[in-house]
């Protein structure tokens, strides 16, 4: 019996399930950000380039409460959108798609992305490492909130080694974010009318976890965790 040594068991350990921790990883990502006063709105949305398997996932925002399409291109899933409640608390929402070989960085058209002209944000990451099989998603939560200085968005894992990747959004372009923890990945004004940030942070273990994100002036924010499964 041929021996395999620690580091390679781990390896294989990791890509049939087992633990030894998450290979999910961030390889790049895009934005497509716009003002357009037509409507409905189409949008060329630039998207990564990608290895297969790979898992897309999008995120969008804009500087009010319009909702994005329900009706996606082919391939692509909607996770969830929290719906603003006024013109001062924006709409979030977020979807994925799985990419079925390596492609070089292009851009998809969405038509109707949105029912109103709009000034929007979309955020789109290439993440490896998700499992294959099935629904990379785990589980995903949302809120919104009227006015706070700090804004939480609550999730419950049901797996070990999740990614969860959250944004949060509102429509006051002066503020500036501070994660509780995790990696920051964005935290930019867009148009000069609306703040966005993105976040992710490795949860080693599964259950009800708490994204949490304090805002340098009290403001109206709406937002969606998403996390993300291992392979």
């Amino acid at each position: 019996m041929t021996a395999i040594p620690n580091g390679l068991f781990g390896v294989i350990a990791r890509k049939n399930g087992a633990g030894g921790g998450s290979d999910i990883t961030l390889e790049t990502s895009v934005v497509t950000t716009a003002t357009s006063y037509s409507a409905p709105l189409n949008i060329d949305v630039n998207i990564p380039a990608v290895s297969a398997n790979d898992i897309l996932l999008l995120f969008c925002t804009t500087n009010d409460y319009s909702e994005p399409t329900a009706s996606p291109p082919s391939g692509w899933t909607k996770i969830t959108e929290q719906d603003g409640t006024s013109t001062s608390v924006p709409t979030v929402a977020a979807y994925w798609k799985r990419a079925s070989g390596s492609a070089s960085a292009t851009t998809e058209t969405w038509s109707a992305f949105y029912p109103n002209g709009e000034l929007y944000y979309i955020w789109v990451g290439a993440y490896s490492g998700c499992v294959i099989g099935s629904s990379p998603v785990d589980a995903y939560g949302q809120d919104n909130v009227g006015y706070s200085a700090t804004f939480s968005v609550p999730v419950s894992t049901t797996t070990a080694d999740t990614k969860i990747v959250t944004i949060a959004s509102s429509t006051n372009p002066l503020i500036t974010f501070t994660w509780a923890d995790g990696t920051e990945l964005v935290d930019t004004v867009f148009r000069s009318a609306a703040v966005v940030t993105i976040n992710e942070k490795l949860e080693a273990t599964s259950g009800s976890k708490t994204r949490t994100v304090t805002a340098s002036s009290p403001s109206a924010f709406s937002g969606i965790a998403v996390a993300l499964k291992p392979v």
